[in-house]
C-alpha cells in the first residue's frame, strides 16, 4: 500500500508530465485512458495490465456498488492506494483547468497534511 504522499506524488508528477487532460477523441468527456495515451489522475495508478476499457464512465466509488465493473475499478486502485485521496485528484483533473492545478493540489495537499512541492521550472 503506498502511503497519501507517494499516491499524491506519482499522480502530481504524471500529470505535470503529461501536461494535458485525458479526454475522449470527441473532447468531450474525461477518460482514465484518453486520447493519445493520456491518463487521468485515477488513471495514473491502474497498470496497464489490470485497466480494462469497461473502466470507462465508472465513477471511481469509495464504496462497493451494485456495479461490479466499478467494484472492479475500485478494487484495482484501492489495493494499493487511498481511494479518497484518489478521488479528490480525479475531481481535480476532471473539474479544473490545467492553469489552476497547481493551485488546487497545493491546496489538497494542505487538507491531507502532505508536503507539496512547485514544479522545477516555477520561479515562485
Amino acid at each position: 500500500m503506498y502511503t497519501k504522499q507517494q499516491t499524491f506524488d506519482m499522480v502530481v508528477q504524471g500529470l505535470r508530465k503529461q501536461g494535458c487532460k485525458s479526454i475522449s477523441e470527441n473532447g468531450e468527456v474525461c477518460m482514465y485512458r484518453g486520447a493519445g495515451g493520456a491518463k487521468c489522475a485515477a488513471g495514473m495508478l491502474i497498470p496497464d495490465e489490470d485497466y480494462k476499457p469497461e473502466f470507462e464512465f465508472k465513477i471511481l466509488e469509495k464504496v462497493e456498488s451494485t456495479n461490479s465493473t466499478a467494484n472492479e475499478l475500485r478494487a484495482c486502485i484501492g489495493k494499493n492506494h487511498d481511494i479518497e485521496l484518489v478521488r479528490e485528484l480525479q475531481l481535480i483533473h476532471d473539474i479544473y483547468n490545467i492553469e489552476a492545478w497547481e493551485q488546487r493540489w497545493k491546496d489538497l495537499a494542505f487538507g491531507y497534511n502532505l508536503t507539496y512541492t512547485l514544479p522545477a521550472n516555477c520561479t515562485t
